[in-house]
């Protein structure tokens, strides 16, 4: 049975999900500085029910579990920023760092003509800190494969790519729940607490 966010847990986590993993507070308080941002801010922690500059960033979360589900929930299409804010997070896993190269396709810049060439350091210094055991536990469970993201053996050939074969040894760890919907009673409870204020 996979292990719960406790409700504090969940709601820094989700918070800090949805703003997309923003790294710390000084990346914040740069982003309030810009008008465009300050809006978007603005609408988030009016949803929030906070101040723009009280939002969650990635440096506040407190455990590996929080870190594990805002990785699990971000939008690769915004870059590395937040990806390397958790990688960095001294609370970061090895299982969460398992999770940030497969949903962010770590292996597709494994090339050695990969034109997008900080993806592949990035990529490639995460492997090396799984392999000399430099994350502060090992504990969290990720599987590629149940979660299908694990390319098949053309995909493989047609570009060249290798896959590092560390990143499938097993060790003994815990599945953490980051599907959304098995926190909806913490938001509802949340959602009604803030509505009678």
């Amino acid at each position: 049975m996979p292990l719960r966010l406790t409700q504090e847990q969940f709601l820094r986590a989700f918070e800090c999900a949805e703003l997309n993993g923003i790294p710390d507070r000084a990346t914040l308080l740069a982003q309030l500085e810009d008008p465009d941002m300050r809006e978007t801010l603005s609408y988030w922690s009016a949803q929030l029910y906070k101040a723009p500059e009280d939002l969650v960033c990635v440096a506040d979360l407190q455990s590996k579990e929080e870190l594990h589900y805002v990785a699990s929930h971000l939008n690769w299409d915004d870059g590395l920023i937040a990806p390397r804010a958790i990688l960095a997070h001294p609370l970061c896993d090895a299982g969460t760092a398992l999770l940030l190269y497969w949903y962010g396709q770590g292996w597709w810049h494994s090339s050695a003509d990969d034109a997008q060439k900080d993806d592949a350091i990035f990529y490639a210094q995460l492997v090396r800190r799984f392999t000399e055991g430099d994350f502060s536990t090992y504990s969290i469970a990720f599987d590629p494969f149940a979660d299908q993201f694990v390319p098949d053996l053309a995909t493989l050939r047609k570009r060249g790519l290798q896959l590092p074969g560390v990143l499938f040894a097993t060790y003994r760890c815990q599945v953490v729940e980051t599907r959304q919907d098995a926190y909806q009673a913490y938001l509802d409870e949340w959602q009604a607490r803030h509505a009678q204020e």
